[in-house]
């Protein structure tokens, strides 16, 4: 296994990322979509997207990094906060389509038993 299996499969949640071949560009991919989705690859192919620099996910309690490149404190930085963003809007996105669990078990609570 290597050093990004290992950060995936110890992170809650994590993004690969691809850059442009300056480093001056970055993109934030779901994991399940690197390989699976053909035409996204194709469009960050052609907006210069040409490499997979790592990835991004939170471990514990904070966002870090895992990359095969060097990069400044900034873009490292930036990164960071684009994958907060990213799954502060998952979360949210989460939250509005699903019931509250109390809401969730005092439904359940007032099902009718039908075993009787």
């Amino acid at each position: 296994m290597d050093t990004q299996e290992r950060f995936i499969s110890q992170a809650t949640y994590s993004v690969g990322i691809l850059a442009t071949a300056q480093l001056n560009s970055f993109e934030l991919v779901e994991l399940t979509h690197v390989s699976d989705d053909a035409a996204r690859m194709e469009d960050s192919r052609r907006r210069g997207m040409c490499q997979c620099i790592g990835v991004v996910g939170i471990i514990g309690k904070e966002a870090a990094l895992c990359l095969d490149v060097q990069l400044s404190e900034s873009a490292e930085m930036s990164i960071k906060y684009a994958f907060l963003e990213r799954t502060r809007d998952r979360i949210a996105a989460w939250r509005a389509t699903h019931t509250d669990s109390t809401d969730w078990l005092k439904n359940l609570w007032e099902l009718p038993d039908t075993r009787v």
